[in-house]
């Protein structure tokens, strides 16, 4: 099965597979502040590395994830993005995205997310009416929408 590249800042990556040694410099991973790290939600085994505001492509780029921080736009039209890569002994094992105080791009970007993986593997599953989830071989997504509508997560991981 061909792997899925992600491009966090350019930087190629694949779920599954060894974590490049220039992704820290290019993509502009680091270990987060210890305070970081237990504030933000992920899976508990592996090291964590993340970078804010960033952009990331996801299947051939159908899928495309960036921030909008332009200072003549109203808040209300204005976003943060993170990303979080969970790496165990070595292998990068889940790649989390965020989408966060947007209030009408995290929708958006949901929808987006969830046509690049239906296009890629069919119908999801759906959990309830914020959360949908794919699988194909030993790779599943997760897109979650907040039920206040105004931060999506997306979760790409790997599955033993």
């Amino acid at each position: 099965m061909k792997d899925l590249i992600i491009r966090i800042n350019d930087t190629p990556l694949a779920v599954g597979a060894p974590l490049p040694a220039e992704a820290h410099t290019r993509a502009g991973l680091r270990r987060p502040p210890l305070w970081r790290r237990f504030g933000r939600r992920g899976p508990l085994r592996g090291r964590r590395l993340d970078v804010d505001n960033c952009t990331l492509e996801v299947f051939d780029g159908s899928f495309r994830v960036y921030p909008c921080l332009d200072k003549y736009l109203d808040e209300d039209r204005q976003w943060r993005t993170a990303v979080s890569v969970f790496v165990e002994k070595g292998i990068v094992r889940t790649v989390m995205v965020r989408v966060m105080e947007a209030k009408y791009a995290a929708v958006e970007f949901a929808g987006r997310f969830q046509d690049a993986c239906t296009a890629r593997w069919g119908e999801g599953h759906s959990v309830d009416r914020y959360t949908r989830s794919w699988r194909n071989g030993r790779t599943t997504c997760l897109s979650c929408v907040e039920p206040d509508r105004r931060h999506a997560t997306f979760v790409i991981e790997t599955i033993d």
